[in-house]
């Protein structure tokens, strides 16, 4: 497996796939420090003062004088806000099409406006949270007499809030309130929360919290590189259209939806517009299912899908740990999108996951 991952010729950092002891030799240059999995360094020598690029995009400012092979960090990178003027379809190249096969046909329904209905079985941690709540019945508490129930404690925003502020220094102080109360004999955080591990080493807690291998603290610069990445993975056939949240999608090919960051609420948009398939692509392993329209979970590491075989339907890290070529993980995910489209169960369908995760996005001031 390389060592390391270049997504752009231009770019001036790569991303480690493994945790890179200093001295290591990775494309033209040595590291000069312990490199963390998932995080980066430089590929060149970047000035202090020098764009960060990542995608063929600025992602951040570096705030000293960075080595070549040394670790690109939160702690020598910077946000500046910046003024650029933009030009639009400058490099506009047509999209290959593919043949039709008799091969690329799914089992569905016709509705008499043309549109295709998909044949379904039918997260956010939020389901998952009231399924592990609910399995525990009254007959079953009969063997722990000090225990009253178990209850699950969930709540509405996520990943697309901001990290800092009041705000999020509420929540926090919410989550840890109600999980230090008392009358609670135990405590089981389920979801990707990043900053608990340091709240509950603060406190001497004893509750363990593994946050899992992507985007750790410090790897992950900016917004900036979050949303290219993010644009990234729509790849590189041209843009046919923007939308309103869950304004209806009229044409073919790679659309845009203004929608937040936070799952449920931008798949709930996704789907009001008219998806009716849902492909999700995860770092570090969302639980995520939604309903009507089925959701295929598409790991982007080894690590993760082997410890969440059950909630991951494909593995792209593959293409690093075994050497899968991009065309046969391509044709992987195709197949299982016409295999769902046909009625088989996604693994968050199988797990009856989706329920309470319609969720609209709230914007402007609430109360």
């Amino acid at each position: 497996m390389s060592m390391s991952i270049r997504l752009d010729p231009a770019d001036n950092v790569v991303t480690a796939t493994r945790t890179l002891e200093a001295g290591t030799a990775v494309e033209d240059v040595v590291t000069g420090a312990i490199i963390p999995r998932n995080h980066k360094l430089a590929s060149r020598d970047i000035a202090a003062g020098e764009a960060v690029r990542k995608y063929a995009q600025v992602i951040g400012y570096a705030t000293e004088d960075i080595a070549a092979g040394g670790h690109v960090h939160t702690r020598n990178v910077e946000f500046r806000n910046t003024e650029a003027e933009y030009e639009f379809v400058t490099d506009l190249r047509p999209a290959v099409q593919v043949a039709e096969t008799a091969h690329d046909t799914f089992m569905g329904y016709r509705r008499e406006t043309g549109r295709i209905g998909i044949l379904t079985s039918v997260n956010c941690s939020a389901t998952a949270a009231r399924m592990i709540a609910s399995a525990f019945k009254p007959e079953e508490m009969v063997n722990h007499p000090n225990v009253d129930g178990v209850v699950a404690f969930v709540y509405g925003t996520g990943c697309g809030m901001a990290g800092q502020g009041e705000g999020f220094e509420a929540l926090q102080r919410v989550m840890w309130g109600c999980a230090h109360n008392p009358n609670h004999g135990g405590v089981l955080m389920v979801g990707l929360i990043g900053w608990w591990q340091d709240y509950t080493a603060r406190d001497h807690g004893s509750m363990d919290n593994n946050p899992g291998p992507g985007n750790k603290k410090g790897g992950l610069t900016t917004i900036l590189e979050k949303s290219p990445g993010a644009a990234a993975k729509g790849g590189t056939t041209p843009l046919t259209g923007v939308y309103k949240y869950a304004e209806p999608v009229t044409v073919r090919g790679f659309a845009f939806m203004d929608s937040p960051g936070y799952d449920p609420a931008s798949v709930t948009g996704q789907i009001a517009s008219g998806c009716n398939l849902v492909t999700f692509t995860t770092g570090r392993g969302s639980a995520f299912g939604s309903k009507p329209s089925p959701c295929i979970k598409i790991a982007t590491n080894t690590e993760m899908y082997d410890r969440l075989i059950n909630d991951m339907d494909i593995n792209a890290g593959a293409m690093l740990t075994e050497g899968q070529s991009l065309e046969e993980k391509g044709r992987e995910i195709y197949d299982m999108l016409l295999a769902v489209a046909s009625g088989a169960p996604s693994k968050s369908e199988a797990q009856g996951l989706g329920d309470y995760e319609f969720v609209r996005w709230q914007i402007g001031a609430t109360m």
